[in-house]
């Protein structure tokens, strides 16, 4: 055990000793994040915001009932001519036009292919079968208690008459602004600081220190699992540190499900470990794996839908991005921040795979690994 931690120890002194590997390992990852956090979402559960267009009195004071008492939704009156250009400056997420005839449907405008603006329209959609409902149980009540107050009746009937309103999405939310840019930057640098992680390896076969290391009561499972585990602890701490950058700084909700994101963070870091000892042990030089590592790590994030929602690409590339690593990683975040505990399904789904993918990168180098410490020590196995 003394051997393995001696290992493990060497992991963190190599990481802490290069002042580029502290730069990747948080400040590049906090920056990138900010800058594009910034650019594209803000805050990404910050209230939804609606603007209602008055009508009819008794329809837009409806309306305004409902509005105060719903969760995460601000709203504003407007003019349409105000409400119009604050919308399409983005301003806005949903206007209400209320009719001015009662008997008329409210109106309701947004732009239902974005996240902010899908989810606007079904809560308004609820907002307006919930004001419907409210008519129609005091038209009841009136009928029910002839001579009785409506509004002193409301509370007393309105909870019996008036039916639950449940609205379904019609197609899966997408996550975007900063619910895209946390969690896409996150699994990017860990990704990429394990791969360039592997280039310790690299240099301890080249300046013949392995050999040396390898000639002691240290085997080469001692020094392959202290590698390993330096990585993962490593990887986990880059991991904590960003993905509590992301909540402080831009609000963002990992689903409420705390156990599930740490679980999805670590069997991620795990699979990113096991594709750097991989590339060290393939690599033969410092510069090859830098240049091997930057194209891949490159590739997986753009391909993977670290960059932008994977959505947002044609068809096959979709399917092909989710089966990486990469595409695996942000299904599970992305399961987890949209849908909370009800994501649990899709994010054990993509744990299944991210653990083939770092199984595979293991027994990999593993493998390639033996052979070598074999033969600079043959009565070894």
């Amino acid at each position: 055990m003394r051997k393995l931690w001696a290992v493990f120890l060497s992991e963190w002194i190599y990481v802490v000793r290069d002042r580029i590997s502290v730069l990747m390992l948080i400040l590049m990852p906090i920056l990138f994040t900010s800058v594009l956090g910034i650019v594209f979402g803000g805050a990404g559960n910050s209230p939804l915001r609606i603007g209602l267009v008055p009508g009819e009195a008794t329809v837009t004071q409806g309306l305004i009932d409902v509005l105060s008492k719903e969760k995460g939704m601000q709203h504003s009156v407007f003019t349409p001519p105000e409400a119009e250009a604050a919308l399409r400056r983005g301003k806005l997420d949903a206007v209400i036009l209320a009719p001015a005839v009662s008997a008329e449907a409210v109106r309701i405008m947004t732009d239902s292919t974005t996240q902010r603006g899908f989810d606007a329209y079904t809560r308004i959609m609820a907002v307006q079968a919930a004001v419907s409902g409210r008519g129609t149980a005091v038209s009841l009540a009136e009928n029910l208690v002839p001579g009785v107050n409506p509004s002193l009746a409301g509370d007393r009937y309105l909870a019996a008459l008036m039916p639950e309103v449940q609205v379904e999405r019609a197609w899966k939310m997408v996550a975007e602004g900063v619910l895209q840019v946390s969690p896409g930057m996150l699994v990017m640098f860990i990704l990429m600081f394990a791969a360039y992680s592997g280039e310790g390896v690299v240099q301890e076969r080249a300046n013949g220190t392995l050999r040396r290391l390898l000639a002691t009561p240290i085997s080469g499972w001692h020094y392959l699992a202290g590698r390993l585990l330096g990585k993962v602890s490593v990887g986990m701490v880059q991991f904590l540190c960003l993905a509590g950058f992301g909540a402080v700084v831009f609000h963002v909700n990992w689903g409420g499900a705390p156990a599930m994101v740490i679980g999805t963070g670590l069997i991620f870091t795990a699979a990113c470990a096991s594709f750097g000892l991989f590339l060290g042990v393939v690599c033969r030089t410092p510069d090859q794996l830098s240049a091997t590592a930057t194209t891949v790590c490159l590739a997986l994030a753009a391909l993977g839908g670290t960059w932008w929602p994977i959505e947002a690409t044609p068809p096959a590339l979709q399917v092909f991005g989710r089966l990486l690593p990469t595409g695996q990683a942000m299904k599970a975040f992305h399961a987890l921040i949209l849908y909370g505990p009800d994501g649990a399904s899709d994010a054990k789904a993509a744990w299944l795979a991210l653990g083939v993918w770092g199984l595979l990168f293991l027994v990999l180098g593993v493998m390639l690994f033996r052979l070598g410490w074999k033969r600079v020590s043959p009565g070894r196995a």
